[in-house]
């Protein structure tokens, strides 16, 4: 059995893509940061298996990061996404970009991403690779510890959902102990853009005693908790010119 079958049957007793009106459907991979260097940088490195998305949007980065995993020939690649897919305050706020609120494609008042993300999904290919779980991240991380006991660890964590300060310090939170050892934990946005988040994961980092390092792997500014042997450590994938946080020790 796949796994990503495994998942389905444990989150909904049953595949969510069957059935589903693809002929309705066109792709739309649109999105922010999914191509970073950074994703084939860590899953060439790391070769995680189990990948748990926070903030999935249309999906185009978890499509990413598994056509990542099958070209570096690594089986049984698992991409869980979580997301409520009804967009996040400044996409209802900011009428003006049509990144944002237009995208949330409204039907009678309501988004209808998620639809969008299940196609993008089926049309990519990866319908055996990418599962969803529909359910805010506090919510999601309360069932994945519940379903499966406690045990289930991810072998690499992406952050990019809610920006405020409190809803990234909360994920940040509650997903670093669905993390095992030698995992990797990462985030977006990660820049003077969002204040939230680098509050957030400055405090992270602070309390849990984590140094921050800083890449030149990317521009993108990703922000990556990182998890390897006995050494803990916060790897922010910035410019190696302009570093954007303290490094603490």
């Amino acid at each position: 059995m796949p796994r990503s079958e495994f998942f389905h049957n444990a989150f909904f007793g049953g595949n969510p893509y069957e059935g589903f009106p693809i002929s309705d459907y066109t792709l739309d991979m649109q999105g922010w940061g999914s191509w970073s260097p950074v994703f084939e940088t860590i899953i060439a490195t790391f070769r995680p298996r189990l990948v748990v998305e926070v903030g999935s949007w249309k999906g185009t980065s978890a499509i990413n990061m598994v056509n990542i995993a099958k070209k570096h020939g690594i089986e049984g690649f698992t991409v869980i996404c979580i997301d409520t897919w009804l967009g996040s305050h400044e996409h209802w706020l900011e009428r003006n970009d049509p990144t944002f609120f237009k995208s949330l494609n409204l039907k009678n008042g309501y988004p209808t991403l998620y639809y969008q993300f299940l196609a993008n999904v089926i049309l990519s290919g990866h319908a055996d690779s990418i599962v969803p779980l529909p359910l805010p991240s506090v919510s999601a991380a309360q069932v994945l510890s519940t379903i499966f006991r406690g045990e289930l660890q991810a072998d690499m964590i992406y952050l990019d959902a809610g920006h405020a300060y409190e809803d990234v310090i909360q994920d940040i939170r509650i997903y670093w102990p669905l993390l095992r050892q030698n995992g990797v934990f990462l985030g977006d946005d990660y820049n003077p853009g969002w204040a939230g988040v680098i509050r957030a994961c400055t405090e992270f980092a602070h309390t849990s005693m984590l140094p921050i390092w800083l890449s030149s792997i990317t521009s993108s500014r990703i922000i990556s908790p990182i998890r390897t042997g006995c050494d803990w450590g916060m790897m922010v994938s910035g410019t190696s010119t302009s570093p954007i946080c303290p490094v603490l020790h």
